[in-house]
């Protein structure tokens, strides 16, 4: 991703209130909220499924970016089409973030 999109999502993203979205949800937009280390966290799906993520080390984003892998705490997996993801909400606070 070009320095400049970065820095135009980074300033996206700190603007952000409880009521903001982010539109047009790519993996690269996934991967730099995700990077923000906030977790617990909620993956909301076009279906209306919540998928929760307790712990960054749950997640995985492959470098193709197609899908991304969450762990439970049973040892368990699920992979979810990234196309599929439509909202990420942080529980430690109330943000969102939206296709």
């Amino acid at each position: 991703m070009p320095v400049a999109a970065i820095d135009q999502l980074d300033a996206r993203l700190r603007n952000l209130d409880s009521r903001a979205t982010l539109t047009h949800m790519t993996a690269g937009a996934m991967k730099d909220a995700f990077a923000e280390n906030r977790f617990p966290l909620v993956l909301g799906l076009a279906d209306g499924r919540k998928i929760q993520v307790k712990y960054r080390d749950y997640l995985f984003v492959p470098p193709n970016g197609l899908v991304v892998v969450v762990a439970d705490d049973q040892g368990g997996f699920r992979t979810i089409d990234t196309a599929l993801v439509t909202e990420i909400r942080w529980k430690s606070r109330a943000r969102t973030v939206k296709a």
